[in-house]
């Protein structure tokens, strides 16, 4: 959230029970920003994405971003974002509920917030 707004955006947090994002978030001109966040303790090797947060970033592609926080302890030491996160994840199946993806690798794609 804080990220967002350093960026001058508005951004408001989804309820526990939504599916498929964490954080919609609306910028000067009224783009809607669909924001997932993951979460991983410093080192972590993969991380949990679901079936429906896969859903929202292929159907919202130049909309949607991955947040990736890596924390150490309880201080967030650093902030990715990763845009077209899931064009290289291949079609899930139907009763797919979540699938996990290394963490490195992701992290390393991902830039600072923009």
């Amino acid at each position: 959230m804080d990220a967002e707004r350093k960026l001058g955006r508005d951004p408001l947090e989804m309820p526990p029970n939504n599916k498929g994002y964490d954080i919609e978030s609306k910028d000067a001109e009224g783009t809607i920003w669909f924001i997932e966040v993951k979460g991983r303790i410093a080192g972590a090797e993969t991380f949990t994405i679901t079936r429906s947060e896969v859903g929202v970033g292929k159907n919202k592609p130049d909309q949607h971003i991955l947040a990736l926080v890596e924390v150490d302890d309880v201080t967030a030491s650093v902030i990715r974002y990763i845009r077209r996160a899931f064009e290289d994840v291949g079609e899930l199946p139907f009763n797919t509920i979540s699938v996990n993806l290394q963490w490195k690798a992701y992290l390393e794609r991902g830039e600072e917030p923009a």
